[in-house]
């Protein structure tokens, strides 16, 4: 039996929800060609702030264009490519020039005091609200005062759970202070099943397989669970060529899936004696340079971090494109999370010999043994293109499953810089929501963020007494509220 959503349809079996199929239009009526796709939002978070020309770091991250404050500048793949000769990580982006915007002056509700902390960041930049302490003498405590971007979209676009996810190390601090619709005041917690951070989990959570053994020892690839339903597919004299062509490219991108999969976790063929099985199924061996287990992991070993990053985006990815989920939530390695430990493989292209130090500690500027003074600058520049090269990855999947422009993938950071800066939050926005956001621009916002929350939420659909939102959180401990409405020069068609 199938059900459709929206643009995307997913089929049922016997082990739940198995596979997306992209809408064919030749199988479709007239009248159903018009319909909009799934809506969905992927929130790509960084640690660490971008080295921006603040606070005495140097520019090394946005493109070399200035907007008058409340306007819009286009931007192009030149230009970026430009930038990206200039040393600019933005510049990694050139390739999707027409997809992207650049969001600048950014900043979240509370920016003075004694707020400049990693988790004080979490509670803010996607709540567009302040936070309140558990207890007032501890910086660790804060709890969000009204929920998360994520949460929202994730309820009012159908109810489907938000897909958690972390990658290249455990949850760390970042996971308490996420901001839920249910409870904010009890902390984020894996044990409850509400974040991952293992590939194979992913598969399972997206594939509805419950149980390793249905993935480990069947050995059934998605494609081979639905044969009969895709052979009668290609049987259809209504087929299209076009639709054709569509259906194996889903096709080969699943399968691509279930090859990088078997590949990282070697899947079928894992005894259990195996040390990577036993890593997939030890919740405790998380914490991989605090001194718990001698070897690294499979998922946070910095051999392998790379690969794992890009399997758990294509299959977050996946995640949307089979209607599994709405909304992804990632965050690529927790704040503070592995001090000391190197993210990147010694000779890794990133980071050539590398690193002496953890990139917190390099966001703070600091050095290691035989580093040179500005070696930290160098450091920052190349996470950061790193970061944005994922983010390429992400809007080249959405592309690639055609749903790219029926929502919004994310990118931001939970600080300005690594100085714990709560003004000038990065912002870059990829996917227009069916016309209803600029792309191709740098736009100058200078505002707080619960105004471009309130414009991503509102042409993600997300209404208040059945109108489009015109706020989202601006909520003060003392009781005060942020005045909302919208970035104008990021609104494209009408919210109504």
């Amino acid at each position: 039996m199938s059900h459709a959503i929206g643009r995307r349809r997913f089929l049922l079996g016997t082990g739940g929800a198995v596979m997306g199929l992209p809408l064919l239009e030749g199988l479709m009526p007239r009248t159903a060609n018009a319909a909009a796709g799934p809506t969905f939002l992927f929130a790509f978070a960084q640690p660490y702030g971008v080295c921006q020309g603040l606070d005495g770091y140097p520019e090394s991250f946005w493109p070399d264009v200035a907007p008058a404050a409340g306007s819009a500048t286009s931007i192009d793949a030149a230009a970026l490519s430009g930038a990206l000769a200039a040393g600019r990580s933005t510049g990694e982006l050139s390739s999707i020039a027409n997809h992207v915007t650049f969001l600048r002056g950014i900043d979240n509700l509370v920016t003075t005091g004694d707020v400049n902390h990693h988790e004080n960041g979490y509670c803010q930049t996607l709540t567009g609200s302040a936070f309140r302490r558990l207890d007032p003498n501890d910086h660790t405590s804060p709890r969000p005062l009204s929920e998360d971007i994520a949460q929202r979209a994730a309820r009012e676009l159908g109810g489907l759970a938000p897909l958690n996810i972390f990658s290249n190390g455990g949850p760390g601090n970042a996971a308490p202070w996420i901001a839920r619709a249910d409870n904010l005041a009890r902390p984020f917690n894996d044990a409850h099943n509400e974040i991952t951070y293992k590939p194979l989990e992913v598969y399972q959570r997206i594939f509805n397989l419950n149980v390793p053994g249905q993935l480990l020892d069947s050995r059934k690839s998605v494609n081979d669970l639905v044969k009969a339903r895709l052979d009668a597919l290609r049987s259809q004299s209504r087929l299209s060529k076009d639709d054709r062509v569509r259906l194996e490219a889903h096709l080969d991108a699943v399968r691509t899936i279930e090859n990088r999969l078997q590949q990282q976790l070697a899947c079928g063929s894992l005894a259990e004696s195996n040390p990577l099985k036993q890593a997939v199924n030890r919740s405790s061996d998380t914490n991989v340079g605090f001194g718990e287990p001698s070897y690294f992991n499979r998922y946070q070993a910095p051999a392998t971090s790379q690969e794992n990053a890009e399997t758990l985006i294509d299959l977050a990815v996946m995640g949307l494109a089979c209607g599994s989920t709405r909304v992804v939530r990632f965050f690529s390695k927790s704040a503070i999370m592995g001090r000391n430990t190197d993210m990147f493989a010694s000779g890794s292209p990133e980071f050539n010999n590398g690193m002496a130090l953890e990139m917190h500690d390099y966001s703070h500027r600091l050095t290691g043994s035989g580093d040179s003074g500005t070696i930290w600058q160098d450091r920052l520049r190349r996470f950061d293109a790193w970061h944005m090269r994922r983010f390429v990855r992400i809007v080249n999947g959405l592309k690639e499953h055609g749903i790219l422009d029926n929502g919004v993938a994310m990118f931001h950071s939970e600080q300005g810089n690594g100085y714990h800066s709560m003004t000038n939050i990065p912002f870059v926005l990829a996917g227009n929501c069916g016309g209803k956001l600029q792309t191709g621009k740098v736009i100058a916002a200078n505002c707080k963020n619960n105004k471009l929350l309130a414009t991503v939420g509102a042409a993600l659909g997300l209404k208040d007494n059945d109108a489009a939102i015109t706020q989202f959180g601006g909520l003060y401990e003392d009781g005060r509220t942020e005045p909302g409405g919208y970035v104008d020069a990021l609104k494209g068609n009408s919210f109504a």
